[in-house]
């Protein structure tokens, strides 16, 4: 539902939902939706994509486990807060999430640069455990492995094999043939695994999906994490040029900038946060 078009063949934005029901003698469901967008710019792009979930109950008692049911009663509604765990709004917690960031406002127009904000910090081995419990009981034993129980997951709402079916996720890892040869060489792997012949490299949800149930390859554990830094370097880099450096230096800071642009980023940042304080402060004061 949710469906927007950016032309005949690209979705611009969908939001994906499902319910899976406990297959035991259980008066419990588990409500999961991920949203998705991503609209190219003239000079920039929007992008996010998020799963959240619900724990839902039908024997007249209130929705959630104890974790949720805390939640709840800790996030207020109708504010924006980056990265929650908790939407009050629409009453769901958030398992996991990737966007771009907004870049600092500064005085001058600079190249735009993307920055991706990826967020596994509720996508744990206990948040997995609530979840499988809430379905199967928390003493129900189970063939199925927990990242198996997660494939099927995120496959009933849209992300079959980690992947969106509509668009990708963000940072994306791909293995390079030099050291693919070198794990065979050095006996990592073997010579004949055909599922390493195959595999190019994974995305940050996989990984963490695999990390969390305990399920990673030899291979995985050479997997590169996104570096925000280098991303935000870039776009320090692009401030430098059109910017002088002192404007982002602190006090009696001669800290070369050009060295760690990154830090422009976070100079630039708190600068903003300042101004909105401010702005904010003299709002309330006029009223």
């Amino acid at each position: 539902n949710d469906l927007q078009w950016e032309d005949e063949s690209e979705i611009r934005s969908i939001t994906t939902c499902a319910t899976i029901f406990s297959p035991f003698l259980l008066p419990h469901a588990v409500e999961l939706e991920n949203r998705y967008h991503c609209r190219p710019r003239s000079t920039w792009s929007e992008f996010y994509c998020y799963w959240h979930f619900r724990l839902l109950r039908f024997d007249g008692e209130p929705n959630g486990d104890d974790v949720q049911q805390e939640l709840a009663l800790k996030y207020p509604k109708d504010i924006i807060l980056m990265n929650p765990t908790y939407v009050a709004d629409d009453e769901m917690e958030v398992l996991c999430s990737n966007g771009y960031k907004d870049p600092p406002q500064v005085m001058e127009e600079v190249d735009w640069v993307a920055v991706q904000d990826i967020d596994v910090h509720n996508f744990t081995p206990n948040t997995v455990r609530r979840i499988r419990d809430w379905l199967f009981g928390p003493n129900k034993s189970t063939e199925l492995r927990d990242f198996c129980f997660l494939r099927l997951l995120f496959a009933s709402f849209g992300t079959s094999n980690f992947q969106l079916l509509h668009g990708n996720v963000g940072h994306f890892w791909f293995m390079s043939r030099k050291l693919h040869n070198q794990l065979i060489d050095d006996g990592v792997v073997e010579r004949d695994d055909t599922e390493f012949d195959r595999f190019t490299g994974l995305n940050w949800l996989e990984y963490q999906a695999r990390l969390v149930a305990g399920a990673l390859r030899p291979f995985d554990k050479y997997y590169v994490p996104y570096d925000t830094l280098e991303a935000k370097s870039e776009w320090g880099l692009n401030v430098l040029e059109v910017c002088e450096e002192g404007q982002y230096n602190q006090g009696d800071d001669d800290l070369d900038l050009s060295t760690v642009p990154w830090m422009v980023w976070e100079r630039a940042e708190m600068t903003s946060s300042t101004m909105r304080m401010a702005m904010q402060l003299m709002m309330q004061l006029r009223n």
